[in-house]
């Protein structure tokens, strides 16, 4: 497996030399400048009105049989090549190390498999999952905080450090929710499992988008997510985990990661369910992430990796710090090309459209190497950072559903506050600390209302429905008596 893998990560780099070599010469000059300029016009980019524009007077002559030498920015064309391919050349060299790292740890860890059985650790694993889903939800309202028409004029002139947030933040938050959820759909589906899904996931989906959402935004003026995309996703993850389940590990992985490199260049967009214009693309997005948690050996790497003090320090100093730089160097040192965000496809595929899809053939590799970095991250602040014992805020894990429904209550507020007090505009960075620490301990705060059992109570019947778990359990009882009285009416042969 370690030869196939170097041998895969050669073969790249020799293919990424050659495109590199070639200057450009396979690549579509309309596609490039298509994406040397993808952030005109507020980052959408009719690709007619671009080629009308270098069209001859008469309008007779196609812009592709023209001089290409002509066009503005053509002498950056084939440095724009060689970004992008340097750019598809260090996504696989981060795809084949993240391989080679799985492979490693699970080398690891089978080899201490047999010295943990006899071992006397124990902790409690919904411990760990509930405190990795509070710092998710919390993660989730912080990073809703600084992109949701946050015009704070404290934070003029604060792109730099906004980002350097942003791109912490969205590499976790997901993900880690995403991995958690995969976790717990471990083991072979079970009657309550089925009840559960029906009871607790689908049923409230259902009656947030046509009950409690309708009812909050034309009677109170509150707006949030009509049908929210990660509930879908995790539907759609759950109830494909009836098939995934009976498959090999290696099997659920490559499939769930080759959907959703699928994913990149298909266009699923629907505007009219609930304005989720990326729902679908989401989906697919999300899915390698779920998939790992599944096949993840959560209870042995809990057990066999016990981090101390200064470990767990070190662990979160490295997220802090490395995250935000891996991005900052990507985009950096490569301009205009950065890590896809899982939520929707690649822009160079926009409105189904698909040409240049030979030419960005290895494309899928971005997508690769945004999972391996998503999830390295994620195993990391679980496994090594986040507390494993039961806290003051572990009892928010199991309600975090109400916080990611009605967390918009909580940033309409935070608008409505920072219009009302005027506040100056201020560019220096001390400012911008004091307010993202500020903005931090809001969205705590935020969260712990959000799911209190005052607040819980004004939605349970909607959001928890134990009456249809109840009702699911009375009618599955039903069914077996039935059954089994069937069986006992039949004569014995």
């Amino acid at each position: 497996m370690m030869r196939f893998v170097i041998w895969f990560l050669l073969h790249l780099c020799t293919i990424c030399e050659q495109c590199i070599d070639s200057g450009g010469a396979e690549v579509n000059p309309i596609l490039l400048q298509l994406r040397s300029h993808e952030r005109t016009y507020n980052g959408k980019v009719d690709e007619e009105d671009f080629l009308l524009k270098f069209a001859d007077e008469d309008g007779l002559v196609p812009p592709t049989n023209r001089s290409f030498e002509n066009l503005p920015g053509a002498a950056s064309t084939t440095n724009s090549h060689n970004f992008q391919s340097l750019f598809i050349m260090t996504c696989c060299i981060i795809t084949c190390l993240g391989i080679c790292m799985a492979i490693l740890c699970l080398k690891w860890l089978e080899m201490h498999r047999v010295a943990l059985d006899g071992s006397t650790t124990s902790f409690r694993r919904t411990h760990l999952l509930d405190n990795a889903k509070v710092f998710a939800m919390a993660a989730v309202i912080f990073f809703h905080l600084l992109i949701y028409r946050d015009n704070n004029p404290l934070l003029f002139d604060s792109s730099a450090s906004r980002t350097y947030i942003k791109d912490a933040l969205e590499t976790v938050h997901m993900p880690v929710f995403s991995f958690v959820s995969g976790v717990c759909s471990q083991g072979p589906p079970t009657a309550k499992r089925i009840r559960c899904y029906i009871a607790y996931l689908v049923a409230p989906t259902i009656l947030w988008g046509f009950i409690v959402e309708p009812v909050l935004s034309h009677f109170f003026g509150l707006h949030f997510d009509k049908a929210p995309w990660y509930l879908i996703a995790l539907i759609m993850w759950r109830a494909s985990a009836l098939c995934w389940s009976h498959l090999h590990p290696v099997v659920v992985l490559v499939g769930t990661i080759g959907l959703s490199c699928l994913g990149m260049y298909l266009n699923l967009t629907w505007e009219y369910l609930g304005g989720q214009k990326y729902m679908f693309n989401a989906c697919l997005g999300y899915l390698p992430y779920f998939a790992i948690g599944y096949v993840f050996p959560f209870k042995l790497a809990c057990r066999a990796i016990n981090p101390s003090s200064t470990q767990r320090l070190g662990a979160a100093l490295l997220l802090i710090l490395g995250l935000p730089l891996l991005h900052f160097l990507l985009t950096s040192l490569l301009p205009g090309e950065s890590l896809p965000n899982a939520h929707g496809h690649s822009p160079i595929f926009a409105e189904d459209r698909w040409v240049g899809l030979w030419n960005n053939r290895l494309r899928w590799a971005s997508r690769t190497a945004k999972v391996v970095v998503d999830t390295s991250a994620s195993v990391v602040l679980i496994i090594l950072v986040l507390p494993r014992h039961e806290t003051c805020l572990t009892w928010v894990g199991s309600h975090t559903l109400y916080a990611y429904l009605l967390h918009g209550i909580a940033i309409g507020m935070k608008d409505s506050l920072v219009k009302a007090l005027h506040l100056p505009q201020e560019g220096h960075w001390a400012v911008h600390v004091a307010v993202y620490l500020l903005y931090a301990t809001y969205a705590l705060v935020a969260l712990v209302l959000l799911s209190s059992p005052p607040w819980r109570w004004l939605f349970q019947v909607f959001l928890s429905p134990t009456w249809l778990d109840r009702l699911l359990e009375r009618l599955h009882s039903s069914a077996h008596q039935s059954a089994d009285l069937s069986c006992a009416e039949v004569p014995k042969q």
